[in-house]
């Protein structure tokens, strides 16, 4: 997700400052990604982010300060946002806020500080990257890139990164894509069970971590559906009760 958002609100938080790129809205947050978001920071390369600042924050910060009205009602939805790029020709800002609670919503928490999450995070923060490099005209986006195209082209270099930092974790890889494949048949136990809200959120915490996956993304399509369709059903009949 990229935006050019004022963000003078950010002013009134008392963030402290852990390293000079990276901040930490709450620091106690810090151990617990500390070693995967070096560790991805290093894979990507360090020397992309000298002249961009990154933010690791909250879902009600980035909520209250950081996203449109579209992304509210995504977010309302039932959706996560997991960062955003902010940037500014005026003052030479360039800033990547991480979503700290969409980066850990997949992984259970006793398995946090494993390398699993390392996964949500490389694919979060080079999207965001590659938004940071379209806005720079930094290599390898030096041309131009329409507004319309932007998103794609963003998570296509995302893409990239992540399948080779599959490759490189492979072991960490396959228990990843197996704790997805988890949820998803949690998920459809819910579903055969009409289960659909609980169905709805295994079957979304699956997609997250495989996005990739018709099948994953068909099922969670599903269960949302029925979801909504049985939380109208019950609206209209409370309406109907005498």
């Amino acid at each position: 997700l990229g935006n050019k958002i004022n963000c003078l609100s950010l002013l009134c938080y008392d963030f402290e400052m852990i390293s000079p790129k990276i901040t930490f809205e709450y620091p106690e947050n810090f151990k617990r990604i500390e070693k995967n978001l070096k560790s991805c920071l290093e894979f990507i390369g360090i020397e992309y982010f000298h002249d961009v600042e990154i933010f690791v924050v909250s879902k009600e910060y980035l909520f209250e300060n950081l996203v449109d009205a579209e992304t509210k009602q995504l977010i309302s939805d039932g959706f996560q946002v997991g960062g955003t790029y902010y940037t500014t020709s005026e003052s030479n800002l360039n800033r990547i806020y991480l979503n700290f609670d969409a980066l850990n919503s997949p992984i259970p928490k006793i398995l946090s500080r494993t390398p699993l999450i390392s996964f949500r995070i490389i694919k979060i923060l080079s999207h965001e990257l590659a938004h940071h490099l379209i806005a720079t005209k930094k290599e390898p986006f030096t041309e131009a890139i329409a507004e319309v195209e932007e998103e794609t082209v963003a998570e296509k270099f995302a893409e990239k990164i992540v399948s080779d930092y599959e490759q490189k974790r492979k072991n960490w890889n396959w228990i990843y894509k197996d704790l997805a494949s988890w949820y998803f048949n949690f998920g459809l136990a819910d579903c055969k069970l009409n289960k659909f809200e609980s169905a709805k959120k295994h079957l979304y915490l699956a997609f997250l971590m495989d996005s990739k996956n018709e099948s994953i993304s068909e099922w969670f399509w599903f269960a949302k559906h029925k979801a909504e369709n049985n939380i109208q059903c019950e609206k209209s009949m409370s309406i109907r009760t005498p």
